[in-house]
């Protein structure tokens, strides 16, 4: 039997019935950086190749470290080949690798009779959804997100995204955030959170507006779409669209807000996940 063969059928790290949170933290100390932290795309990469490449062919790297006379399987991506790792190796991960959270997800096998246990490492990077003017409204489209950056100032609120793309995004927010709506159900005269009266705001039915809208009419705030500046400064008032905004997350993601504008400066539709939206949520 070869050497790499005899390693392949050694005893796994782990007997009986381990806790997936002990078997986490016991690989933790074998792979840079350990799972559970962020990690990033190659600096190199980004530089070199916004508005170069597909963003999704951008390269990020993990060093795996197997403890001396172990080998590890390192299963990855299901279209992807498993890779045995015998010795300290650096192992690329793309960005399509991610799941729509931003995670990378492997699962590492330490021996004979280990079922494997799954790591996972976070990213700051979304995807945006949005539908281009002119494009085919039936396909979907994407841009990917390298960073948010958020500015609370006497000059008012605003968001900055970053794109892996070389583009940057913003968006300016007014000083007081106006429902969009509230119980789909209440009856006439609703009140807003704070106060303010909504009784001409009439509730659209709720299946219908969620074939339209993937942030839902309750519970969110709205602003007009030129707001939304892609491309530079717009007007206030010039685009007649909507966005509607929301600080909560969803259940997956609690601490990612959204914002989603139609008709807005170059787009028919934009849907943004942004990860520093909380920022400047009113006190």
């Amino acid at each position: 039997m070869s050497f790499v063969a005899g390693m392949l059928v050694a005893t796994a790290m782990f007997s009986g019935e381990v806790p997936a949170s002990e078997r986490i933290r016991k690989l933790s100390s074998y792979f840079l950086p350990p799972p559970g932290t962020e990690l990033a795309l190659s600096e190199r990469d980004v530089r070199d190749y916004a508005g170069r490449v597909d963003p999704q062919l951008m390269r990020g790297f993990l060093t795996v470290n197997p403890p001396s006379g172990r080998c590890f399987t390192v299963r990855r991506h299901a279209d992807t080949p498993d890779l045995t790792i015998c010795k300290s190796t650096q192992v690329s991960f793309l960005l399509t690798d991610l799941d729509r959270l931003g995670r990378l997800h492997w699962e590492v096998i330490t021996g004979e009779g280990d079922f494997g246990t799954e790591l996972v490492w976070n990213t700051p990077y979304r995807a945006a959804v949005l539908s281009p003017i002119g494009a085919d409204q039936a396909a979907t489209h994407y841009k990917f997100i390298k960073d948010c950056r958020a500015f609370n100032s006497a000059a008012g609120r605003r968001i900055e995204v970053a794109l892996l793309s070389g583009e940057t995004w913003a968006i300016d927010f007014p000083d007081k955030d106006e429902l969009a709506g509230s119980a789909i159900d209440a009856p006439d005269p609703v009140v807003g959170k704070n106060g303010e009266s909504l009784k001409n705001q009439e509730p659209p039915n709720r299946f219908e507006d969620r074939k339209v809208w993937a942030i839902s009419w309750h519970g969110s705030h709205k602003m007009n779409s030129s707001a939304f500046q892609p491309k530079g400064s717009v007007a206030p008032g010039i685009v007649k669209g909507e966005c509607r905004y929301t600080y909560q997350g969803t259940a997956e993601d609690p601490d990612t807000g959204r914002i989603e504008c139609h008709q807005t400066d170059g787009y028919s539709m934009v849907y943004l996940p942004l990860t520093c939206l909380r920022r400047i949520k009113p006190k």
